[in-house]
């Protein structure tokens, strides 16, 4: 009888205990899985495909006006999750009318771009990019050639130039962006023509 009652006492403990044990280990194994964190920009490359409308200003002695269209593709990647390069390449489509009946036109263009961005929501960014410009354009001055001392039918006299824009982007989806952007495209030294730029366009990443 004696030893019975230690045996008596060791299974009353062991049921009285299990049910804690056993609740802990399931605690233990059905914690959920932390959700994934999201990964940043830094490595991704991208490519655009955009359409630009340039405004030509300053033209001649009575500082006319002109706008021509184009459009052109961008390469990029970004080298942290805020700066990025990128290179852009376009090509003009229809050529612009001064208000005397000068027309002008840009053939094709080339920028060369560093910029930094700022996710300034979930699903929109902001940026400013800074860089270069290679641009080459043509006029048909006809008869008008007094009015346009400095102009002639290459257009611009300094083909390399500044360059800058800023925009912003909405997210279609993960990786992919509609996005507008407005800047100033060229600043011609010998004619004075400015040229600035207005483009509208896809983006995506990968």
């Amino acid at each position: 009888m004696r030893a019975f009652k230690p045996l008596l006492l060791t299974i009353t403990l062991s049921s009285l205990f299990a049910p804690w044990v056993h609740a802990d280990d399931k605690t233990t194994t059905e914690m959920p899985e932390q959700a994934e964190q999201p990964t940043g920009k830094a490595g991704l490359d991208y490519v655009s495909i955009m359409y630009a409308s340039q405004n030509n200003r300053n033209i001649g002695n009575d500082s006319e006006q002109a706008t021509t269209t184009a459009v052109a593709v961008a390469l990029g990647t970004y080298l942290t999750d805020m700066f990025k390069i990128e290179m852009r390449y376009g090509r003009g489509i229809k050529d612009g009318t001064a208000s005397s009946n000068l027309k002008l036109g840009l053939d094709w263009y080339v920028n060369w771009y560093i910029g930094l961005q700022y996710p300034w929501t979930d699903f929109s960014n902001i940026y400013a990019q800074y860089g270069f410009s290679t641009v080459m354009g043509h006029a048909d001055l006809g008869s008008n050639t007094a009015n346009y001392p400095k102009l002639h039918s290459d257009l611009f006299g300094a083909s390399f130039s500044p360059s800058w824009l800023v925009g912003t982007d909405v997210s279609l989806t993960h990786n992919t962006y509609l996005f507008i952007e407005g800047g100033k495209l060229h600043q011609d030294t010998r004619t004075n023509i400015d040229t600035y730029q207005y483009n509208l366009g896809l983006r995506y990443e990968f």
